[in-house]
């Protein structure tokens, strides 16, 4: 019964490990798993939400203002009758013209909000692409641990052989002594390569929002070893407009420009005035409950972009129980002649047109960038090819070289040297192999297609 019962507890244990083990198969898991487990993006994108539903219900310019005022007075004057008197007002106003000033801050306020929300989508991107360099150098430290593993494999199966002929008395002393030099330098390379691999996991496990220290499987994923010959020059107009349109950084540009052009037009708007209206009712009396009602109602014009005369006009009218009971106009104007008026409107272009300028070059910049990543594929591509040819060169030699060391013909040192510089032209395939992927990826980032997807956009421009 103990038994039956120990044996049940290590089969919770056991499937309480492996459901708690994370394993992950492909880039885009990757990707999945780290923006899963981000929680500043997570706090990123709920902060931008929230301030783009603020900016959308930001709307209280166009609504009126609502006032209320309360007062008390009571006099007394020696040999004079005591006077007391109490007010209640409330009022409203309602801006009915302001030259659109009302609604470019709302404009702005909701462009704001999705600069901010755009802002969020370019940290988001940027992290991934960290994920998938990342993710592909480990991908390339295992190629590397694999290659140098058989190398130093073959390395030390040749020295056995040697070591025998040594004890036999086949061969000197001096020679078993370099091979065994060589032998422990690919041991020491080896070493090497297993601790950076190491430290390339434990990176990918931090990005991965994991601690170092935690049970996660990267899954070795071997690079295709078809040849891609998907080149993606004949496409690079099509690919282009695509990053041209969905870039990130080219849509906060343009919509910078695009509301620094209509705030510099509001400010020239001189002559267009600011309009209100104001509606009041005040209760007045000497007790309360107070039963003397009076209205008014005003309407303000106000030329306050206007440097030269910023006038300000008022008219109102006043209405108590017995009829219209007052008339008022007012007008005034107070400031100071704008001496440099003229010289900071020239000022104001020559800012807006640096703007548009560095909207130009940030385009084409952006621009030789893509065509620079297109070719660096096509380039890997080209390298593969190149590659694979020579290992085979490099197979047909080492066929060659091992009959010459098995008839004696070819020190085994020799023989070496060969596997190192095949070892070396492998690490090359893995290296080109790594970066055709990760330059794949790169740009459907920046063109925001679903990862693996660049092939098939391009195709249908076929």
């Amino acid at each position: 019964m103990q038994k039956i019962k120990l044996l049940i507890i290590v089969n919770a244990l056991f499937a309480h490990i492996c459901s708690a083990q994370v394993v992950i198969c492909s880039v885009q898991e990757a990707m999945k798993f780290a923006e899963q487990n981000s929680k500043l993006h997570k706090l990123q994108k709920e902060n931008a939400l929230l301030n783009l539903q603020n900016a959308r219900f930001a709307v209280s310019a166009f609504l009126p203002q609502f006032d209320i005022a309360w007062s008390e007075s009571d006099m007394s004057k020696y040999a004079s009758t005591d006077t007391r008197n109490k007010n209640i007002l409330f009022s409203i106003t309602q801006t009915i013209f302001n030259g659109g000033k009302n609604k470019l801050a709302y404009d702005m306020a909701r462009s704001s909000a999705a600069y901010q929300y755009a802002e969020y989508e370019q940290s988001l991107q940027n992290f991934k692409a960290s994920i998938i360099k990342q993710y592909y150098d480990y991908m390339l430290q295992m190629s590397l641990v694999e290659i140098r593993r058989d190398l130093l494999n073959n390395a030390e199966q040749q020295l056995a052989i040697l070591k025998s002929e040594y004890e036999l008395g086949m061969r000197i002393e001096n020679d078993y002594l370099e091979y065994s030099i060589s032998v422990m330098k690919l041991r020491d390379v080896f070493r090497q390569t297993e601790r950076d691999m190491r430290m390339t996991l434990r990176a990918l496990k931090i990005l991965l929002g994991e601690d170092v220290d935690s049970d996660i499987i990267i899954s070795r994923i071997p690079f295709p070893d078809d040849n891609d010959d998907m080149l993606l020059e004949p496409y690079a107009v099509h690919i282009w407009n695509i990053i041209k349109r969905e870039s990130l950084e080219l849509q906060k540009n343009r919509m910078d420009l695009y509301f620094s052009k209509k705030q510099l037009a509001y400010s020239r708007r001189v002559y267009f005035p600011e309009i209100s209206l104001t509606g009041s009712i005040s209760f007045s009396g000497t007790r309360y409950p107070l039963t003397e009602p009076s209205y008014s109602i005003k309407m303000n014009i106000n030329f306050q972009n206007n440097p030269f005369l910023p006038l300000q006009i008022a008219n109102g009218y006043g209405i108590d129980k017995n009829g219209l009971n007052n008339v008022s106009n007012s007008m005034s104007a107070s400031g100071k002649f704008p001496v440099s008026y003229f010289i900071s409107r020239k000022m104001e272009n020559i800012s807006l047109a640096q703007q548009a300028q560095n909207v130009h070059d940030s385009e084409v910049l952006l621009h030789e960038t893509v065509l620079s990543m297109i070719a660096s594929h096509d380039d890997c591509i080209d390298s593969i090819k190149r590659i694979y040819e020579t290992l085979e060169l490099y197979n047909r030699r080492l066929t060659v070289s091992k009959m010459e060391v098995d008839r004696g013909e070819l020190k085994r040192i020799d023989y070496l040297e060969e596997l190192e510089k095949y070892a070396e032209e492998q690490i090359n395939l893995a290296q080109a192999q790594c970066n055709l992927v990760f330059s794949s990826y790169e740009i459907e980032l920046l063109a925001n297609i679903q990862p693996g997807g660049l092939k098939h956009v391009c195709l249908l421009f076929k």
